[in-house]
């Protein structure tokens, strides 16, 4: 897909080995916002998200799908540029990312880039279910 819409940037550091890093609950917060938002197609480091797609953690790595993926996490979406940076903006996870005293962002960028193109979504796996008896 292509088209306009918003570009995360969000990057993070253990502290000195100690502490918690950006966590794939992070990456999911941020999805979860702006499909809420409106956008049309959703990436992560160029793999794309479907409504059966997991963002979860296996020991220190995120999965995107069953795909790892490391930071910098570029996350993004297609759909109205204005609504999907205003809502994010808005948002209490860009709060708390930015914000708090125990964010493990130390950055987070968001910009609007006039089109983007976004990779074709994986083909679902498709299952049935049978009547028994």
């Amino acid at each position: 897909m292509r088209g306009p819409g918003v570009r995360i940037t969000l990057s993070g550091r253990l502290p000195d080995g100690v502490g918690v890093g950006i966590t794939d609950h992070d990456v999911a917060d941020l999805v979860n916002v702006l499909w809420i938002a409106g956008a049309e197609a959703i990436s992560v480091n160029q793999v794309r998200l479907t409504a059966l797609s997991a963002i979860r953690a296996a020991a220190n790595v995120i999965l995107v799908g069953l795909l790892p993926v490391t930071a910098p996490y570029v996350i993004e979406a297609l759909g109205d540029a204005g609504e999907l940076g205003t809502r994010l903006e808005r948002s209490a996870v860009v709060d708390r990312l930015r914000n708090q005293p125990d964010s493990p962002a130390t950055a987070l960028t968001v910009t609007r880039p006039a089109t983007m193109t976004l990779p074709a979504a994986p083909l679902p796996v498709l299952r049935n279910v049978r009547r028994t008896g």
